[in-house]
């Protein structure tokens, strides 16, 4: 398997994402990332239930589900290699509920086949409505690809029109 932050006390399963004890803010996601090794047989003693969860004294015990049954396929579309080693990446997502009071926080994959929890340590910062709206800013209308340089409907909308005249010569000058 390759380096990762976190592994499995079984050696079944690495979790790349969450980083150990990163900072996270209420309102937006945690990216959740495991890793697999090249097992066929690995379904038959592996079985993976995700959770989000607080870790203090200092907040009153949360639990959410994230995944009952997390995907352990070896399929084409997740595979990766580093070096020779062949493994399969798996992704998931939580959205952390803006409701979600600052404090210590896990994600626990409880293995429900070979037993034992693993789990990865992060903190939770609280809501900001200016750490929403930078996380959403960049947000496209759904089926249509984000452009950074884009602010209205199109490129040409931007522009100014001694701006496109100056842009059309230097297009001609370079054919």
């Amino acid at each position: 398997m390759v380096n990762a932050q976190v592994q499995a006390a079984s050696r079944r399963f690495n979790i790349t994402a969450p980083v150990a004890d990163s900072p996270y803010v209420a309102g937006q996601i945690v990216p959740i990332t495991y890793t697999l090794p090249d097992d066929a047989s690995l379904p038959n003693v592996l079985g993976l239930k995700v959770y989000f969860t607080s870790r203090d004294a200092s907040v009153p015990f949360f639990q959410a589900t994230i995944t009952e049954d997390a995907d352990l396929s070896q399929g084409f579309s997740f595979k990766r290699t580093a070096n020779t080693l062949v493994y399969y990446e798996h992704q998931l997502n939580y959205g952390i509920p803006k409701e979600t009071k600052a404090g210590n926080y896990q994600i626990v994959f409880v293995d429900v086949k070979g037993g034992g929890n693993t789990t990865v340590p992060f903190i939770v910062r609280p809501y900001s409505a200016s750490a929403a709206a930078s996380a959403t800013a960049t947000s496209s209308k759904p089926g249509q690809a984000s452009n950074i340089f884009l602010q209205g409907e199109s490129a040409a909308s931007t522009l100014s029109p001694p701006l496109l005249v100056v842009f059309a010569l230097v297009l001609l000058s370079l054919l």
